[in-house]
This record gives structure tokens, C-alpha cells and sequence, in this order.
């Protein structure tokens, strides 16, 4: 990935909805896991937990994901804004 790509807000709209996707895949596949596996000796038990983990680590990194893109849109917001005030300035002098 070139430098040019990670300052354009559109290829990293597109990089960050990629990754969102594969995590909520993996979300999905680790949920399932959980819910069909059965706890019969403590190795069972101690992957359950692993897992379990895994799902957390995951949601975590899907939730600042997430988190990143909605601040990105308020900035967003906030400059369009700014606009549209100076442009009101201008035009009340």
C-alpha cells in the first residue's frame, strides 16, 4: 500500500469497509463456533475460552473501526460547516 493511498479519504473509506467485512465474517465464523462446540473435558473448556477471547479481540478492533468511521463523517460534517459559515460571512459584508 503506497502513502499516496493512506492520505486519500476515499481509498481509505474502501480499505476500512473491506476490513470491516472480513471482521464481521470472522465475528460470524468465532459466534458460531462458540455456539456448536461442546465442553466435555477441560482442553474443551480452556478453547472455549480462547475463543471466546478471540471473539472479544475481534469485536474490539470491528467497534474502533467503526468508531474511526464515524468521527471521519463528522469531520466531515464539521468542514462543510465551516464552509458553508465563511460563505455566509462573505456574503452578509
Amino acid at each position: 500500500m503506497s502513502s499516496q493511498s493512506l492520505d486519500d479519504p476515499e481509498e481509505s473509506e474502501i480499505d476500512r469497509e473491506g476490513v470491516l467485512s472480513i471482521l464481521e465474517e470472522a465475528i460470524y465464523d468465532v459466534r458460531n463456533r462458540t455456539k456448536e462446540r461442546e465442553v466435555e473435558t477441560l482442553d474443551d473448556e480452556q478453547m472455549l475460552i480462547n475463543w471466546y477471547r478471540t471473539l472479544g479481540i475481534l469485536s474490539g478492533q470491528y467497534r474502533m473501526l467503526q468508531k474511526d468511521a464515524d468521527i471521519d463523517a463528522m469531520e466531515e460534517n464539521i468542514e462543510l460547516l465551516r464552509v458553508a459559515a465563511d460563505q455566509g460571512d462573505r456574503g452578509g459584508r
